[in-house]
């Protein structure tokens, strides 16, 4: 009976240190698959880490593109501007006389015109004045043409003064000058002419090396209804200072 006995304690020993050694090659199992899941979550991690990372160098690449494309709009938009600045400079060029600075005559006819359209439609008094420096070729022979050119702007700068800002003042040829009087009648127009008259008659001309003393004569008409074509206008004008410089000069007729 006691052989049986050691034999039975014995055998529960060795249970007890199998299960033992299972129990232990379970946890360690498990703690392996433990680490291999947490190795498996870090690598995760990692990865969403980079993911981000990459997401924000994108991001950041999307800011510098749209920086960029700011930068080159605000360029597209600079040049637009100096483009347009020098085409309207351009354009101020191509109508207006280079010593006077008043329009030239090619654009002073294109306004005649387009003013006669609009009194031809809505009957609205329009005038004229045609002006000739008086004997300007005397002036030229005896202090020169550089001090005739100073004549010449001299008068410009006169004129421009009296005039209002809806008035188109031109160079019409030499020392010829031409002026539309928008919404003006007959009366008015003399009373504008005789302004500039008298303005140029009592200031005498500064030049570096003399003072020169002008006069201006001024023909003056308005449109008509019998009008047919603009330049109508411009025949009457013409005459009125053919008249204005046979009576006198220095006068508006």
């Amino acid at each position: 009976g006691r052989t049986t006995q050691k034999s039975n304690e014995k055998f529960r020993e060795s249970l007890n240190n199998y299960n033992s050694i299972i129990g232990g090659l379970k946890k360690n199992e498990k703690k392996s698959q433990t680490e291999i899941e947490i190795k498996e979550l870090s690598e995760k991690i990692d990865e969403i880490k980079e993911d981000k990372t990459k997401h924000k160098k994108t991001s950041k690449e999307k800011d510098k593109e749209k920086e960029r494309e700011q930068k080159l709009e605000e360029m597209v938009k600079e040049r637009t501007r100096e483009i347009e600045e020098s085409n309207h400079k351009l354009q101020q060029l191509s109508i207006t006389d280079a010593l006077t600075g008043a329009f030239n005559r090619r654009h002073f006819v294109s306004q005649l015109c387009e003013k006669f359209k609009i009194f031809k439609r809505y009957n609205r008094p329009t005038s004229f004045l045609m002006m000739d420096i008086d004997k300007f070729k005397n002036i030229n022979d005896t202090y020169g043409h550089f001090n005739g050119d100073t004549v010449l702007k001299a008068f410009s700068s006169r004129v421009q003064s009296v005039l209002r800002l809806t008035d188109i003042f031109s160079r019409y040829g030499g020392e010829e000058f031409a002026v539309i009087l928008p919404e003006t009648d007959l009366e008015s127009a003399l009373t504008i002419a005789e302004r500039i008259r008298e303005n140029f008659m009592n200031e005498l001309v500064i030049c570096d090396d003399c003072e020169i003393n002008v006069t201006v004569s001024i023909g003056i008409s308005s449109f008509k209804i019998t009008d047919e074509e603009c330049d109508d206008v411009l025949k009457r004008a013409d005459l009125a200072l053919y008249k204005a410089k046979e009576n006198g000069r220095n006068r508006v007729y």
